[in-house]
């Protein structure tokens, strides 16, 4: 039986939660651990070369056919207080992103065709390791903070989900190359093919505020808006694509 990453993801959070906690008198008061979820909408930017033929067409039929799509992020951190009101935090995060696709973006006439109406999820799926400053402003029994950061990630998937088999019109999906041909009738042409192969490493940018309120002399829940910025295009020229995202931040966390 295959087991959900999500579900190995949150046992080894909070089992390392449960065997931190054991071993809480030999660690400085400053540190805390954290599990965090936070459901977001994400799209993208994009911007291509004008001078390779038909690449504005490109740009504009795609921003036509294409919208935003739920995604989310969920992250371990572990936290060490420098000062009384500065606060770094570092651990490692798993994010999915992308965006939905409507019928005559990217796909050539006779694959619409046959697609009808299918709903098509583009899927990117990010491994991060955050580095974070939190500001904040402590009161008697919660905080205020504002949070900014950057993180190294990682392009581990990057699929195609509907309930049609894209994969069986274009295989070379399957290796990280997307042949893009596509067809527009009442113009009568075809938009050459180009090869979009893309980077896995990428750098990303991140900002959120909100407030943290202690349930127990130990235990805090935080809520609050988080915005990502992905800086490296997820494809190489003649295509530039960024992704980002914004969303709402849930933590539960533990002082030691």
């Amino acid at each position: 039986m295959r087991i959900s990453p999500y579900i190995m993801f949150f046992a080894f959070s909070f089992s390392s939660l449960i065997a931190v906690c054991i071993e809480s008198d030999s660690i400085p008061k400053k540190t805390t651990l954290g599990v965090s979820f936070a459901p977001h909408m994400s799209y993208r930017s994009l911007q291509v070369d004008t001078a390779v033929q038909f690449m504005d067409y490109y740009k504009t039929h795609r921003d036509n056919y294409e919208s935003e799509k739920f995604g989310f992020q969920m992250a371990v951190d572990f936290r060490y207080q420098i000062s009384k009101s500065i606060t770094l935090k570092t651990g490692f995060s798993f994010e999915e992103n992308g965006y939905r696709i409507r019928n005559g973006s990217w796909w050539d006439s006779t694959i619409i065709a046959q697609l009808g109406n299918a709903d098509i999820k583009y899927q990117l799926r990010y491994i991060g390791v955050p580095v974070t400053l939190m500001l904040h402003k402590n009161f008697q029994d919660f905080r205020l903070f504002l949070q900014v950061g950057f993180s190294f990630d990682y392009l581990y998937q990057n699929r195609i989900k509907s309930d049609v088999d894209f994969y069986s019109f274009y295989p070379s999906l399957k290796d990280g190359v997307i042949l893009t041909n596509r067809e527009d009738e009442s113009i009568a042409w075809n938009i050459p093919v180009w090869e979009l192969k893309e980077s896995r490493l990428n750098f990303s940018t991140s900002c959120s505020f909100g407030i943290e309120a202690n349930i127990s002399n130990r235990i805090s829940l935080s809520i609050g808006p988080k915005m990502n910025y992905y800086w490296l295009s997820i494809f190489k020229d003649p295509i530039l694509e960024n992704n980002y995202n914004i969303g709402l931040n849930f933590g539960i966390n533990y002082r030691f």
